[in-house]
């Protein structure tokens, strides 16, 4: 078991990682591995853009395809607070290094701090660039407002964010993985690359997956 862990390899400004939310929460409360997350900068600081009115079109088109298939909300307050705000950059940095300071407070609750934050830009409408908005999340997990602030404006926190960006970065590679939401099984050395579409599915299709996946060999 010490060597088994699921992977979660995302993005947090990613629509779809957020649609597949429902399946990694029920697959949280079904299985006894660990679930790591691994993000990979795919819109993080020289992957962002500015958010422009051709943009925030494009991805309120997407967002509707992901909450039909999925079920998951994207209100109208996210598309007038957040995509409609042309002066804040499409740029995960900050939500992914709030995520990896919560993380080092609380650990094994990374997976429950993401859908935290997702429901507060999806569903809430807030601006996760701002790090007082952040800090209200990192306090309801137990790190202190203070404590926070001060690793967030920390270097050295923002070094550890990029080796572990890249190491992200570096597990997309060896796998072969042209995109995010991804989920993989580590068994030691071995690792096995869930069907993407199983993460979208409310039936048990992961559930065997994860069965054969762990299964001795």
């Amino acid at each position: 078991m010490a060597d088994q862990a699921l992977l979660f390899v995302f993005d947090p400004l990613c629509g779809w990682c957020y649609g597949a939310a429902p399946a990694m929460a029920r697959l949280q409360a079904a299985t006894s591995l660990p679930i790591e997350l691994w993000p990979t900068g795919l819109f993080a600081a020289g992957n962002a853009r500015p958010m422009t009115p051709a943009f925030r079109d494009y991805a309120w088109q997407n967002d509707q395809r992901i909450e039909q298939l999925t079920g998951q909300r994207f209100t109208q307050a996210y598309y007038d607070q957040v995509l409609s705000n042309y002066s804040v950059a499409f740029d995960s940095w900050s939500v992914t290094l709030a995520l990896h300071l919560i993380e080092q407070a609380a650990p094994g609750q990374g997976l429950a701090a993401l859908h935290r934050l997702q429901a507060l830009r999806y569903v809430d409408g807030r601006d996760l660039s701002q790090p007082t908005v952040l800090a209200d999340v990192a306090e309801s997990f137990g790190l202190a407002r203070a404590d926070f602030l001060a690793a967030y404006a920390d270097v050295e926190q923002h070094r550890a964010l990029r080796i572990r960006i890249d190491a992200g970065q570096q597990l997309m590679a060896s796998l072969h993985l042209h995109g995010v939401p991804a989920l993989v099984s580590r068994d030691g050395e071995r690792l096995a690359v869930l069907p993407s579409q199983l993460l979208f599915e409310a039936g048990d299709g992961m559930a065997a997956w994860l069965q054969a996946a762990c299964a001795p060999r």
